[in-house]
């Protein structure tokens, strides 16, 4: 908080919400998405004469208030379920059949395609598993 002098030179603590549009700036901060909110917070905390930690804080609250606050212990889920396929799949026949059709619709050498159609393969194939031979 910042302190003003009164006619006796004593200081008197400003309340947060008596700086003007304070609290549009908190609601439109709680609205943003976090990334976006790290990125401008030193600015505004600084802006509004408060400690980021503080900053931090109200929008938190702000957040809860507004029922923008989502659960991110469970992962948003993209896509539906998948039902898996009730037939066995061969992966050679499931890899040929991806590379034919990447090359209908893209020009690629064989040995591209082929790599693309792994690439294809271990995405969908990725969270299956608690390990992934990445090499970067």
């Amino acid at each position: 908080m910042d302190d003003t002098k009164d006619d006796h030179g004593s200081q008197e603590p400003v309340a947060l919400f008596a700086v003007p549009n304070t609290i549009a700036t908190i609601d439109r901060l709680a609205r943003m998405d976090p990334i976006g909110y790290d990125l401008v917070r030193e600015f505004h905390a600084k802006e509004l004469g408060i400690r980021v930690s503080t900053l931090d804080n109200v929008t938190k609250n702000r957040r809860k208030a507004l029922g923008l606050d989502a659960d991110t212990s469970q992962p948003v889920k993209a896509l539906d379920d998948v039902e898996p396929w009730d037939l066995a799949v061969r992966g050679d026949e499931l890899l040929t059949e991806i590379k034919r059709a990447l090359k209908s619709h893209v020009v690629l050498a064989d040995a591209a395609a082929t790599a693309v159609s792994l690439w294809v393969l271990h995405a969908h194939a990725h969270d299956t598993s608690h390990i992934s031979p990445i090499r970067l």
